[in-house]
């Protein structure tokens, strides 16, 4: 996965075995992948918390 940020918005390239890179354009990225998150290591953002497990939620909703 790489990631660029730019005046419009942001570009992701995602790349999968097997299968061709798709580059989406979009204005926002949120990285939901816990402590080891490809976007925030991609940007260099450190994680400045502690890893620590004690519920899940799931929820499904219109981003708004």
């Amino acid at each position: 996965m790489e990631l660029s940020q730019h005046s419009h918005g942001v570009e992701v390239t995602i790349r999968q075995d097997g299968e061709q890179d798709q580059t989406v354009r979009a204005q926002h990225v949120v990285g939901a992948d816990g402590i080891h998150s490809t976007v925030r290591e991609s940007q260099g953002i450190p994680f400045p918390g502690k890893p620590v497990v004690r519920s899940v939620m799931l929820a499904e909703g219109p981003a708004q």
